[in-house]
């Protein structure tokens, strides 16, 4: 579910607000990778 998550941030978020998120989460928890969100956007 978390890469849905991250899509759903990706898509319904702007680039530079879904990237700021998924980068803390992705440092955070080690599991959302931000460019998996900057390739899709």
């Amino acid at each position: 579910m978390s890469k849905e998550l991250i899509y759903k941030i990706c898509l319904f978020g702007d680039k530079n607000v879904g990237k700021t998120s998924l980068t803390q989460a992705g440092i955070q928890k080690k599991e959302v990778k931000p460019p998996v969100c900057i390739d899709i956007a």
